[in-house]
């Protein structure tokens, strides 16, 4: 081959990649009101986060209380949302044990915390969400 041909060839691959780099990535990233959905999803939960935290006054550590058991081997949507309260909530260390004074009860379901909250007697000291609260063992 000619070199002005290799010139022409090198032109046109990088104008192909020019084309269909931006349209494979409109097609492999979310729409952005999807992305903006989940952007709002985000601040709406750290903004609970916050709220828990004010009111934790000078608690050194907490219980946390979720659907299931907390098992760092299977990663889900549990160990994510517990991860996440563990960064938010820092310098308040969250445990997975519910025999501190104050547990953190965060659910998807709001009817499993009221159900969870019952079965194992626990009370709502700061309700922060339908499905996000503050609870105790604890006799007033």
């Amino acid at each position: 081959m000619r070199r002005d041909h290799w010139i022409a060839l090198v032109v046109g691959a990088l104008i192909l990649q020019g084309v269909l780099t931006p349209a494979y990535l409109a097609y492999r990233l979310p729409p952005y009101s999807e992305a903006r959905r989940q952007g709002k999803a985000f601040a709406a939960t750290v903004g609970k986060l916050e709220e828990v935290r004010r009111n934790l006054g000078e608690q050194r550590s907490i219980g946390y209380l979720c659907e299931g058991r907390i098992d760092p081997a299977r990663p889900d949507q549990m160990l994510a949302r517990y991860y996440f309260a563990q960064s938010w909530l820092a310098p308040t260390l969250v445990g997975p044990e519910l025999d501190r004074e104050l547990s953190l009860a965060y659910f998807v379901n709001s009817a499993n915390l009221t159900r969870s909250l019952d079965t194992l007697r626990l009370r709502i000291i700061h309700s922060v969400a339908p499905n996000l609260a503050l609870v105790t063992g604890r006799e007033r």
